[in-house]
């Protein structure tokens, strides 16, 4: 329609409804929030708790403060478009500690952007142009298909054809009688009878409009943009001190960040939405996210997470003296293993003369040489393979070498602390289920465990605890007497006892050693540790090289054969160590993981007995462990005096809007599964759309239209 035909059609039909008709086809509307800064708890003070830092999130169009600025449009009923214009530039961070000493006065804290932003210059050696478009795309990957605003359904009316008597005739006294129904007309062909009308028009379905995210990078300080970032060219690195990734900062070298781009780009994305980190937050802050999210009416959850938080503070309080506990005891056990040592050799050789062989092993390591060997040595390829897989190789060698190094009494008992220090790190890091909210991590720091350490205050009933755990009091000893027609009572096994008498169990037939030790295994191993290398090699060679330097390829006969043996042996060696390796992990994981549950129940019950039974109830429970008791209670005082320094701010943001406020040191902090968490997954909630639905709600919802909200999938 041409202006004047909008003008026209307005004096006809009224603003409103001309208003109502050009809303329906397609209308884009800005959106402005005040803040989308980053609070981060990654940095730690002298005692080892977790501090908090604010790093930017997206900036206004002088790049001066924190905002969230985007356009929702919408297509009519086909859906919405939410579009982020980020402008891209280039400027450095401050990598000077200021509360370090000798550092200049007036030196801006880590991380801050000094001087004025430039462009990147179209000419970057690191084409961070092309880099930022890449990424900006991958940025709206992960959150497109997911939001949908539905309309909420239309609620019945109240009363209708349901029976009762009708209405007092206007003005009727109160509690007169009802006026009589007016008596009932002829039927006549056609006429509606009494009281009967035409059948209530349909109620229409509520809409649904797909949400599509967009991200457009431009690349001069003149174009219009909702957020600005900078990118950070790849001799700058991610993680290094003052380097954070966060929404203002990207870094085309990653350092230390061993997350997947796309949902870094993605996570970083949320922000520019307005959604705050879901990370690192306080006790009290976590519960007010939860607040937030759960339905109304949820119970809360702060009983169930003080619970689980102070059960997580025991374990990793325990970590380091159960793991020392077991070092110092576990002589017998790896003189238990090393008496198989004869029975794992045999079984080992054999397994890898019979499969380094195998096909899947020759033929990967065909195709790796030939890619290693110029292209007139291709017909002696297979020649070599089976000369250094047959003749020149030798089982003993290679098996028998494995099990020397992997069974030496120091290899052996790296191997079996290791795992034991796998086993609880993994029981303390599992995810506490939260309603209304989804799985969220409890992280403690590093302040906690130093309580156990020597001279700490929690030093001496950690010990014992260990001790107790790993040599359980009387293990081996013979079985009390019982009163008489019952069975005597055997003293609870050690770990250590436990452990030592595993190695038997290989002499049986069925064993581990017969099941695990076997040529498919080697082949497995090995091919996976080929496929590793020529991996590597490939990524390798995709590096650029000077001028007129090249790579150099097996050229004669010799050479040739020089790699095909140091491929064989290489590959053999390290598969051979793995099989050998898994053995032992496959004998000792089940009861170093029974040994921690048996450890984590008992630390469930005093946490309850402490925090949930009622004091009438606690002497039904029997004598607690004086040791555990200690423990219990000095982790829950400890976060009690986390929940009580942030009483004063309880909200989500401990930072504040300005990045200035207080927000004291944890010693335990909390993440939040999801992509706008840790990003362990890529889980979004509607409660983390709620600004997008109440910006369309007030801007872009049509008159006749009922609320919409937030569906995610």
């Amino acid at each position: 329609m041409s202006a004047s035909d909008v003008m026209a059609l307005q004096g006809f039909a009224g603003n409103r409804a001309v208003s109502s008709v050009m809303r329906s086809v397609a209308q884009r509307v800005p959106v402005t929030s005040p803040d989308s800064s980053e609070t981060l708890y990654n940095a730690t003070n002298a005692a080892g708790q977790a501090t908090a830092n604010t790093y930017g999130g997206g900036t206004d169009a002088s790049g001066a403060a924190n905002v969230v600025k985007y356009d929702m449009t919408r297509n009519g009923d086909a859906g919405v478009t939410v579009t982020v214009r980020i402008r891209f530039l280039s400027q450095s961070r401050n990598t000077v500690d200021p509360t370090a000493a000798g550092s200049p006065a007036g030196t801006p804290a880590l991380g801050t952007l000094l001087g004025a932003p430039t462009e990147i210059p179209v000419t970057d050696p690191d084409n961070r142009r092309a880099w930022a478009t890449d990424m900006a795309a991958k940025a709206v990957a992960i959150w497109n298909g997911r939001l949908t605003l539905t309309e909420e359904p239309e609620v019945a009316a109240a009363g209708g054809p349901t029976g009762a008597a009708p209405a007092a005739a206007p003005g009727a006294a109160a509690g007169a009688p009802a006026a009589a129904p007016p008596a009932a007309a002829p039927a006549d062909a056609g006429v509606p009878a009494a009281g009967v009308g035409p059948a209530p028009a349909p109620i229409p379905p509520p809409k649904k409009l797909p949400v599509t995210f967009a991200s457009v990078p431009v690349f001069t300080i003149a174009e219009s943009a909702d957020s600005q970032i900078i990118v950070h060219p790849s001799s700058t690195v991610a993680g290094t001190p003052g380097q954070p990734i966060d929404a203002g900062n990207y870094y085309v070298n990653k350092g230390t960040y061993s997350g997947d781009d796309k949902v870094i780009a993605a996570h970083e994305y949320g922000h520019l939405l307005g959604i705050p980190d879901e990370y690192s937050q306080s006790n009290s802050q976590l519960n007010a996210l939860i607040h937030q999210a759960a339905p109304g009416g949820a119970p809360s959850a702060g009983p169930a997470l003080d619970r689980a938080s102070v059960h997580r503070m025991v374990l990793n309080s325990l970590k380091q003296p159960l793991v020392s506990a077991l070092t110092a005891s576990i002589a017998p056990i790896t003189t238990a293993i090393r008496a198989q040592k004869a029975k794992v050799k045999k079984a080992l050789v054999a397994a890898t003369k019979a499969g380094v062989v195998d096909p899947a092993v020759t033929t990967a390591l065909a195709s790796m040489l030939a890619a290693r060997a110029e292209t007139g040595l291709a017909p002696s390829v297979p020649g070599a393979v089976a000369f250094e897989t047959t003749r020149n190789f030798s089982g003993t060698s290679v098996g028998g070498g494995a099990v020397e190094a992997g069974f030496s009494a120091s290899a052996l008992s790296t191997t079996i602390t290791d795992a034991y220090m796998k086993a609880l790190t993994g029981a303390e890091t599992a995810a506490v289920a939260v309603e209304g909210v989804g799985n969220v991590t409890v992280d403690v720091a590093g302040s906690v465990a130093a309580t156990t350490a020597a001279g700490g205050a929690q030093a001496a009933p950690s010990a014992a605890i260990a001790t107790s755990a790993v040599n359980a009091p009387g293990a081996g000893a013979p079985a009390a007497a019982a009163a008489p027609g019952l069975p005597a009572i055997a003293p609870p096994q050690s770990l250590v006892a436990e452990l030592t008498g595993l190695p038997a169990t290989w002499d049986s037939a069925g064993s581990l050693l017969e099941t695990g030790v076997t040529p498919a295994a080697f082949t497995k191993a090995m091919v996976g540790t080929l496929k590793s290398a020529d991996a590597a090699a490939a990524a390798f060679a995709a590096m650029p090289l000077a001028p007129g330097v090249r790579r150099k390829k097996a050229a004669t006969m010799g050479a040739l054969y020089k790699r095909a043996y140091n491929m064989v042996q290489v590959a053999s060696q390290n598969a051979a160590a793995q099989v050998g390796g898994d053995l032992i992990d496959a004998t000792i994981k089940p009861t170093l993981t029974a040994s921690v549950t048996q450890l984590t129940t008992t630390i469930d019950n005093e946490v309850n007995r402490i925090m949930v039974t009622p004091p009438a109830g606690v002497a039904a429970l029997g004598t607690p462990d004086p040791n555990m008791t200690a423990m219990v209670t000095a982790m829950k005082a400890t976060l009690d005096a986390n929940k009580a320094a942030t009483a004063g701010n309880p909200g989500r943001d401990p930072m504040g809007a300005s990045g200035t406020g207080s927000a004291p040191a944890q010693d335990v902090t909390y993440s939040y599964e999801g992509l706008m968490g840790s990003s362990t997954k890529n889980t979004l909630r509607s409660d983390q759309f709620e600004p997008i639905v109440t910006n369309f709600n007030g801007k872009l919802r049509l008159p006749a239209e009922r609320n919409f909200k937030a569906g995610v999938t």
